[in-house]
């Protein structure tokens, strides 16, 4: 190994976000302690083999660890085509599935809005899949952690995970999105971590055993090789909760169900294609034999579930499906349909990552659960379990 030369690196800022100790990194790279020491004060340059290891160790890539004073602020980067990302708009960085994406920053659908370092510039467009993007008088935007899903309660973890807690922070960022497109991101490496909701079915909780940071208790997988192609994912629960028609406080209009959406009577403010709740409300209207067309403001779509209750909070409409939680968020009446459990998918790629390992220990905080109970009506018994297939 080379030393004397002055060389910018990351290594201690990685070990710190994994909660790992010097030592602990030097054995699972074969070397000794002082050389772990050496290589984050910058005292030694590590041979090509210990970089690769210390790389691979941290699933980062060389160049994220180690970098000459000199660096350009100026980076090629992944574009996701579905974010319309155009030249000055603030994107966050992330990497995922070996390569380096940007997500736009700014919107309604982004929680918390991304600060400096974590944020930079889109500069120009190379095509609609790349670009560059610019840190303006840094070295370039620091990597983020991405969460997809219209859960109320990715916000909140969001924020939990950005806490330092002990160790480097990270900027954990909430991308507000229905069910499908959740998913589609996952599969096409654009967010770390997608939740998705489903119907509860207690008989597949996959168990009594807890799901755990260490790779070596992940065996649960799932896979989708449809319309968003193949890829092998962990599910976590995230929480339960339940959803139904949202109304306003004292339903003064007297809605009592479906039937009352027919013949225009009520305005009703509904969520995107592709969004569970959307695929509910059909659901229900072909029960009672209601067409579209009968519904007032069938086509009055927004994002989330907050969305919904702001519209009806508003006036803008009488009702619409949501969650429990975003009911009691704007003090709307609340009409239960049907329980969801809440689960979080993550590639299986990524067991050994060192953010795997926060996330779950978020999730089994105590801090965490009450703070999400909260936050708004939700069962978190069996947050962190494994889901079977």
């Amino acid at each position: 190994m080379e030393t004397g030369r002055a060389l910018q690196n990351q290594v201690a800022k990685y070990r710190q976000f994994a909660n790992w100790s010097q030592a602990f990194v030097a054995d699972r790279i074969g070397v000794t302690r002082q050389t772990v020491r050496l290589i984050e004060s910058g005292k030694m340059i590590p041979s090509t083999l210990v970089a690769l290891r210390l790389a691979q160790l941290f699933h980062v890539s060389v160049e994220d660890l180690f970098a000459e004073d000199t660096v350009s602020s100026e980076q090629l980067v992944d574009v996701w085509p579905d974010d319309a990302v155009v030249q000055g708009h603030r994107v966050v960085v992330a990497d995922i599935g070996g390569r380096r994406i940007v997500r736009r920053a700014v919107g309604t659908e982004v929680y918390p809005i991304p600060a400096a370092p974590y944020v930079g510039t889109l500069k120009h467009s190379v095509d609609k899949n790349k670009g560059i993007v610019s840190g303006g008088m840094g070295p370039g935007p620091e990597p983020s952690f991405l969460l997809a899903g219209c859960d109320l309660g990715l916000g909140l973890l969001s924020s939990h995970l950005s806490k330092p807690a002990g160790r480097a922070a990270v900027n954990a960022v909430w991308l507000a999105t229905d069910n499908e497109r959740a998913r589609r991101q996952l599969f096409a490496h654009a967010v770390h971590v997608a939740a998705v909701h489903v119907a509860d079915d207690a008989a597949t909780d996959g168990g009594d055993e807890r799901a755990s940071g260490s790779g070596e208790r992940y065996h649960s997988r799932a896979s989708d090789d449809g319309a968003f192609g193949a890829l092998e994912v962990m599910r976590i629960q995230f929480a339960r909760w339940q959803v139904g028609w949202l109304v306003q406080p004292g339903n003064p209009q007297g809605f009592g169900g479906v039937e009352d959406l027919a013949h225009q009577r009520l305005r009703l403010v509904n969520r995107p294609k592709g969004s569970g709740v959307r695929k509910l409300l059909d659901h229900l209207l072909a029960e009672a034999g209601i067409s579209q067309n009968e519904v007032s403001q069938y086509e009055f779509c927004v994002g989330g579930h907050r969305q919904v209750a702001e519209a009806i909070a508003s006036g803008l409409a009488h009702v619409g499906i949501g969650s429990e939680t975003a009911a009691a968020m704007l003090g709307l009446d609340f009409l239960p349909l049907r329980t969801e459990r809440s689960e979080l998918w993550i590639p299986l790629s990524q067991r050994d990552h060192p953010m795997t390992d926060r996330l779950m220990q978020v999730l089994h905080s105590d801090t965490f659960r009450k703070d999400l109970e909260s936050y708004g009506p939700c069962d978190v018994q069996k947050m962190g379990w494994r889901l079977e297939k």
